[in-house]
């Protein structure tokens, strides 16, 4: 109610989020969180806050919640997170406040490409290739939308060099993660002419250590 709530301010919702951060470390309250109201509600005023600090404290949240949950709702995660998340990082505001807002929403929507591509994996493995998988089967409910792997890419040439570093940590975990890349899969998407060229593009660049590191492993 004191996030969601008519006529609820935007200090008395910063502190509530600030609660919940406080409390998402631990793994089965950022499962419950994530997936419950609290995760729905985050995702939803992401998209509709005036406020640049209350947009922080938002994707804040559901960066902290991706990062610790062991569950993640396809359905949640693809039909309402990953859009929130992909307008958070398409939002071009000129301070550092909404750079930061980039930052974590670059995390946050590595996180769920990663669970996604994951999880697609997994089901994928577990059936056999001629298995009627279809959009209907608990495997093709985690195909990643193509605009979060948009989304990613051109965070990969973003000039903030922390998103960019956001990107390429992601690609790269992807392609660790799911060595066996089928077509269709996360990571055989990614293994496409624009990525390798964002990621080159990124190592021409003067970067931190770190982020020519991802890169150069995610180009390997």
């Amino acid at each position: 109610r004191s996030l969601g709530g008519a006529g609820v301010g935007a200090a008395e919702k910063a502190n509530t989020l600030l609660y919940c951060e406080s409390i998402s470390t631990d793994a089965r309250m950022a499962t419950a969180l994530l997936n419950g109201a609290i995760g729905a509600l985050a995702a939803r005023e992401l998209r509709s806050a005036g406020s640049a600090t209350l947009r922080l404290r938002l994707v804040t949240l559901l960066a902290l919640l991706l990062r610790n949950a062991t569950l993640l709702d396809a359905a949640f995660c693809h039909e309402l997170l990953m859009p929130s998340l992909i307008a958070a990082l398409q939002q071009r505001a000129a301070t550092e406040r909404a750079a930061r807002v980039r930052r974590r929403a670059a995390a946050a929507l590595g996180e769920a490409v990663y669970y996604s591509a994951a999880v697609h994996q997994d089901h994928a493995s577990a059936k056999p290739a001629e298995s009627s998988g279809g959009a209907e089967s608990s495997g093709g409910a985690w195909v990643v939308p193509e605009a979060a792997l948009v989304a990613l890419v051109a965070a990969l040439r973003e000039d903030d060099w922390q998103t960019a570093a956001y990107a390429a940590k992601t690609v790269q975990n992807v392609l660790l993660r799911c060595t066996a890349a089928r077509e269709g899969s996360v990571a055989d998407a990614l293994c496409c002419a624009p990525v390798l060229a964002a990621l080159i593009s990124l190592l021409a660049r003067r970067r931190p250590a770190p982020v020519a590191a991802a890169a150069r492993r995610a180009s390997a």
